[in-house]
């Protein structure tokens, strides 16, 4: 008995502490990395703040300025890659670091990481739902991206993107019709973890399948807003 009870207060404890590990290290990691590039960014644009100043202030202000100016430029980039001169230096600038050995590596995976956030983020994304694929009888994971009208005015199609594992960013691109889709009680985060983690990583709670509804006046401002927020200035 005694034997039974020691076993199980092992166990328990090392339960304990491998949740306690899976909660520290994302933490932990997360501050090493976001402290390590507030500590670069500070550094680099030290140089630039110190000749302008006329007095001598603490390395606190100094970290502050750098990170405004950090957000400043890093604003300035974001509006110059919308205008078309710009978007292709910067097509040019990527063909370029990947034909290079090494860095194409780091590049292309810094990339796709960078890709699957934005995914996340994208007002394309209308909302996720399930359908029947591969065949009749298996489920997957889909976002709704548009619809395509129909001339006969029939029920439009409706235009998902199927993502793959691991990479989200990669897929395939399906059209339905709204009785082949059903709208799912997840978020684009939750699928998006789901489908990056390989189906390890689900909400607590239970999902529900439900009949999904075309609302055609949604789509349209969202389609609107994606294309106010994704336009190319200089495109005509």
């Amino acid at each position: 008995m005694f034997g039974e009870m020691f076993h199980k207060s092992v166990s328990s404890i090392k339960n304990n502490v491998i949740a306690g590990v899976f909660v520290l290290v994302p933490l932990a990691v997360t501050y090493v990395v976001m402290r390590s590039l507030m500590d670069m960014v500070s550094g680099f644009f030290k140089p630039l703040v110190v000749p302008f100043l006329f007095k001598e202030i603490s390395p606190a202000a100094e970290f502050f300025i750098g990170i405004l100016l950090a957000g400043l430029i890093l604003y300035l980039i974001g509006l110059l890659s919308k205008f078309l001169f710009v978007a292709r230096i910067i097509r040019w600038g990527e063909n370029l670091l990947t034909k290079i050995p090494g860095i194409k590596f780091f590049y292309l995976t810094t990339r796709q990481v960078m890709d699957s956030i934005a995914l996340m983020q994208k007002s394309a994304m209308h909302k996720v739902v399930i359908i029947e694929y591969p065949r009749k009888g298996m489920f997957a994971l889909a976002y709704v991206v548009g619809v395509l009208r129909r001339k006969d005015n029939s029920e439009p199609f409706i235009n998902v993107f199927v993502p793959s594992t691991p990479n989200p960013t990669t897929g395939f691109f399906l059209m339905l019709t709204p009785d082949q889709v059903w709208d799912i009680n997840l978020t684009i985060e939750q699928a998006t973890k789901i489908v990056i983690s390989g189906g390890m990583l689900t909400p607590d709670e239970c999902v529900e399948m439900r009949p999904f509804v075309c609302n055609m006046e949604e789509f349209d401002r969202a389609a609107k807003t994606m294309q106010k927020d994704n336009g190319i200035r200089g495109a005509t």
